[in-house]
């Protein structure tokens, strides 16, 4: 326990750590019940959050607003060439009425219209959901004593179908969507009295709904005029929102990522948006202040965010996103150096993304969330939030126009003029992101990402040295994303550790040291050594290092020869002495395969792929779905193999193959993929043994009749 508490104070640093005493001391004494007490929503009645000078009275309420609230802010109407798809959003609606409801952006449930919202669903086969009593102070909530994962309750409540709801009912211009709102917002608010219930435990979850219902405000205005008593019922539950977030900002401090971000950009939405309540001033100072000054930590230099996931990117660029435009069109901009930080992270998304699909690398934590569900892309385009977010920052898309153009044209920002250009393209495309720890390698037909990074603050997964293969846009070697951080073991967190990563385990150690649910200490540092590229750009070789993992004393070196789009090489180097167990992984989607000598060879979408690993003689073991098709190693649970979650609470069949040796370090293992048909012999690498610190681990490459010697470089 004092070594994971040392390794705590000099990783995490005194400052997170002592908030988070203080926040847990609170909770503790019953502060946080006297900062935010229990009430009935008829203690606090709407003149009560007022500043005295506006009318209560609903209908002059609703005249004051329109006279010093300019109205609309997010109207799409100004663009008139873009037709959002209709008829997927009004097929999505009207499951939604019959209480069908799509959670995570791929889980469907049938949770009733209106639902429970005390009700925790079950995904898992044979479990069966739970109503959660909702009539404590949310302080008296513990999350770890819930039979299931906490998200599953909460995720209705974070007022995604507002936004649908919202869409249809301008689309269509019929009431019974914004009926069907205003059905399913007044149940919820039944429900849940201020600060009652689960539903007030996370001020993050708070920040969601206040978000969501803001925008239901703005662009029901032709709605409200016939029911302005219900404009006030939502504002009331927005100013107790509001209300409710700072008193724990020291728990989103203390966690410093989207808790944070989300937090401030529902307060700057709340005080800019309704200047007629009392407080509005206060929450936008606040929310302002730590906002920026968040920015300026999170994001790093090379436009990385600091939670390690190109899910949890994607929200914190829409948080950023939706604050800046609250903040431009309420006449107060955020500052230059964090309208900056916006461009950066949008330049990391375009390194990565797919460009005909969106698609990104599930790379690190992802619990499926998005603050601006106002697309009808796949959850996992990626392209919606560049094509908005660059409209708001230059005024001009950075993609060609598509379908991708909804979440923009939602949010009121694509321009009326069509012939407004494209931003000029990035030059020259980054490809190394130190900062972030992802390195990229390869051209269109194929490319991936390799993982190595010096870490300055915690990761969510311990997947330093995961490779992710790319085909022609097909993820071929893939990361298996998240499924459940809180869930009846074995399905708690599983995929976060190396085991199921595409890298390597020596003597079935994690590299790094679980300290608790989504904690990891004794932080692996990985380091870029080089990278090399051939004067025709056929053949790239990158080459990064890792040392101070555990089992201590060896030094990993992972390196990557990709040659044009036909194959790829991936060098496991071991530095040590004695003799040990090496193990590595390779997951991939649900494919057809085969063993053919000492290959595999898998049937994907757009071909064949083959697979061999040499270096030793290995044991191997492929898993599909939970059940060995092949062979079976110690020391793994076989339930959880073979599986892959493209978002939250979802997890699809895939191939998870092993190959397990005990060796004699200093060692190398060679695993080679073969893309499609090819003619090219593969490269002949000139080895370097022990290389200097700093000193590529080759040579010479020959291939193709041609020989080249390696020299480093560094992007």
């Amino acid at each position: 326990m004092m070594n994971v508490l040392s390794l705590a104070l000099r990783e995490l640093g005194p400052g997170p750590l002592l908030r988070m005493a203080a926040y847990r001391a609170a909770v503790r004494s019953g502060w946080y019940r006297w900062r935010t007490p229990a009430r009935t929503w008829e203690e606090l009645p709407f003149p009560a959050w007022l500043r005295p000078d506006v009318p209560c009275e609903p209908a002059a309420y609703l005249h004051w607003r329109a006279d010093h609230s300019p109205q609309p802010r997010f109207d799409p109407g100004a663009n008139q060439s873009f037709k959002p798809c209709s008829d997927r959003l009004l097929e999505k609606v009207n499951h939604l009425q019959r209480g069908r409801f799509t959670l995570f952006g791929g889980l469907e449930l049938e949770l009733g219209f209106p639902p429970a919202w005390n009700y925790l669903p079950a995904v898992e086969p044979g479990e069966v959901g739970q109503l959660v009593a909702q009539d404590r102070h949310w302080s008296a909530y513990h999350l770890e004593r819930l039979s299931g994962d906490v998200k599953l309750l909460w995720e209705p409540a974070r007022f995604a179908w507002a936004f649908d709801l919202v869409r249809a009912y301008l689309l269509t211009s019929e009431e019974v969507h914004a009926d069907a709102f205003w059905k399913l917002f007044q149940s919820w608010r039944e429900a849940s009295p201020p600060n009652t219930g689960l539903h007030w435990h996370s001020a993050q979850e708070v920040a969601y709904r206040t978000i969501a219902l803001s925008y239901a405000v703005d662009s029901l205005h032709s709605y409200w005029e016939g029911h302005p008593d219900r404009l006030q019922r939502v504002i009331e539950v927005i100013a107790a929102g509001a209300a409710r977030i700072p008193p724990t900002m020291i728990y989103a401090r203390a966690q410093d990522n989207n808790h944070l971000l989300l937090e401030c950009a529902a307060l700057l939405t709340a005080g800019l948006l309704f200047p007629e309540l009392e407080q509005a001033a206060e929450w936008a100072r606040v929310g302002r202040v730590h906002l920026v000054a968040a920015l300026r930590r999170q994001i790093f230099e090379d436009g990385g965010y600091i939670q390690h996931s190109s899910s949890y990117h994607r929200l914190a660029l829409q948080g950023v996103l939706w604050a800046s435009l609250i903040a431009q069109r309420s006449g107060s901009p955020l500052p230059d150096d964090s309208l900056a930080r916006l461009e950066t992270m949008i330049r990391w998304i375009e390194a990565w993304i797919e460009p005909d699909t969106g698609s990104m690398p599930n790379f690190g934590p992802n619990d499926g969330a998005q603050l601006l569900p106002l697309s009808d892309q796949p959850h996992a385009d990626y392209r919606p939030t560049i094509q908005a977010a660059a409209l708001l920052l230059e005024g001009r898309r950075r993609l060609p126009s598509g379908g991708w153009d909804d979440l923009a044209f939602w949010l009121g920002l694509l321009p009326a003029d069509e012939s407004n250009p494209l931003s000029p393209e990035p030059s020259p495309t980054r490809v190394d992101f130190p900062q972030c720890g992802l390195f990229r390698f390869g051209q269109r037909g194929m490319r991936g990402s390799l993982r190595a990074v010096r870490f300055v603050n915690r990761p969510g997964h311990s997947d330093q040295m995961h490779v992710d293969l790319w085909w022609n846009g097909y993820n071929l070697a893939c990361d298996s994303g998240t499924y459940l951080y809180n869930a009846p073991p074995p399905w708690e967190n599983p995929f976060s550790g190396a085991w199921c990563h595409n890298s390597i385990l020596i003597d079935d150690y994690e590299p790094m040291l679980a300290a608790g649910r989504f904690l990891w200490l004794d932080w692996s540092a990985a380091d870029l050594v080089c990278r090399w590229e051939s004067p025709d750009g056929q053949l790239e070789w990158i080459e990064v290092e890792r040392r101070g993992f555990r089992p201590r004393g060896i030094v990993h070196r992972r390196s990557i020869l990709a040659c044009s789009a036909s194959s790829l090489i991936v060098a496991d180097s071991l530095q040590g002495s004695g003799e040990h167990t090496v193990r590595i992984n390779w997951l991939l989607p649900d494919l057809e395969w085969k063993g053919e000598g000492d290959s595999l060879r898998f049937e994907a979408p757009n071909g064949t792929a083959s697979l061999r690993v040499e270096g030793s003689v290995f044991r191997q073991a492929i898993y599909r779905a939970g059940t060995s098709l092949k062979g079976g190693l110690a020391g793994l649970n076989p339930e959880l193999c073979g599986w892959r979650s493209p978002t939250y609470a979802v997890r699809q069949p895939a191939l998870q193959v092993i190959h397990d040796a005990r060796m004699q370090f200093p060692a190398r293992i060679l695993s080679t993929w073969q893309l499609g048909l090819t003619t090219h012999d593969l490269p002949r690498l000139t080895w370097v043994e022990n290389p200097a610190p700093g000193r590529p681990g080759i040579s010479e490459i020959a291939w193709d009749g041609r020989r080249w010697e390696v020299e480093c470089t560094s992007s």
